[in-house]
């Protein structure tokens, strides 16, 4: 392997000096017959920084960049390995979708931008497709998910999957005085919320100073609650609380105005559980510019797919690496 990393490096000095000044471009990893060079690594880690301009590039993260290089370089490998082969059309194709409006000139001096000729770029998309077509038949193709495995990952993670239902919930509100000092009105809510804290009664201090006089004789009991009931803040300060648990001071206005503050009191919550046929969420697509409503089964099912995808990536990845003759 030494010898063959030497007389690696000797070839790439040969074609690069020239009469007035040598330029060694280093080998950072031998990945059985090919290299990977200091210039591509560099070239990597530059777009990623371009992908995500406000994210560190670390040495952790420049050594993940180098695995990454080795696993695309090993996948190419076992494509060419098993006579996988790509068509002119196929790269063309991949070629103009990234050129899309652009002049032939425009797009050139966008590869340069990038640090690629065209031939590199059509050379790195003919990898790319050798790489999906291999990735199809190793790792997609071995992927299945079972109507088992909806329930399964549903039942587990339940607590993620529910909607606001109803809840019990008791208040205390203090308005704020016509033409007053809102400060002073600010410091008395905190006072109370400061005595329930330290564990006066709710309802006997709803009794005490609420000036919600429909619910004050009740202790603040608002009863059962729908969401929008009441405003965006209160449900979510609320739905936040474990039974029993107090809100923080909130404002209530009137007309634009400031009206009261409130506190609540969480007696208890019914949440209401999704089940797998119900829609969850919607997204465009990309082609039509359409929206297509998902259900959690659909959407359940690309997070399973997703897991799987990743789980059997690895145990690939794995295989190829323990046949592969690795220097770095």
């Amino acid at each position: 392997m030494k010898l063959l990393k030497i007389s690696l490096c000797f070839l790439a000095a040969g074609l690069l000096c020239r009469a007035e000044a040598k330029v060694i471009d280093r080998i950072l990893a031998v990945v059985n017959s090919d290299i990977i060079t200091e210039s591509e690594f560099e070239d990597y880690v530059e777009s990623v920084r371009m992908m995500n301009p406000n994210a560190a590039v670390g040495e952790e993260q420049k050594r993940k960049i180098l695995d990454s290089m080795i696993d695309e370089k090993l996948v190419v490998q076992e494509a060419v390995r098993q006579k996988l082969t790509v068509r002119d059309a196929e790269v063309e194709h991949e070629m103009n979708l990234q050129k899309g409006i652009l002049s032939d000139e425009d797009f050139q001096q966008k590869l340069k931008q990038e640090g690629y000729t065209l031939e590199e770029a059509k050379k790195k998309n003919k990898n790319g497709i050798l790489s999906q077509k291999l990735l199809a038949q190793e790792v997609n193709a071995k992927i299945s998910v079972e109507p088992r495995d909806y329930q399964s990952y549903f039942e587990a993670n339940r607590s993620y999957f529910m909607q606001p239902g109803s809840y019990n919930v008791r208040h205390i509100m203090i308005k704020f005085e016509k033409d007053g000092d809102e400060a002073k009105t600010e410091a008395r809510m905190q006072s109370i919320l400061s005595e329930i804290k330290n564990g006066a009664d709710f309802a006997e201090t709803a009794r005490k100073y609420s000036d919600d006089l429909s619910t004050k004789e009740t202790g603040g009991d608002l009863g059962s609650c729908q969401p929008g009931r009441f405003t965006a803040e209160f449900d979510k300060s609320v739905f936040s609380l474990k039974d029993g648990g107090v809100t923080g001071v909130m404002k209530i206005k009137n007309n634009g105005r400031n009206y009261a503050l409130q506190i609540a009191r969480l007696e208890a919550k019914d949440p209401k559980y999704l089940q797998l046929s119900d829609e969850y969420m919607s997204e465009t697509d990309p082609v039509t510019n359409n929206e297509k409503k998902l259900s959690l089964r659909e959407y359940l099912q690309r997070i399973l797919i997703r897991q799987k995808f990743e789980q059997q990536l690895d145990e690939f990845i794995r295989a190829l690496k323990a046949k592969a003759v690795i220097d770095i």
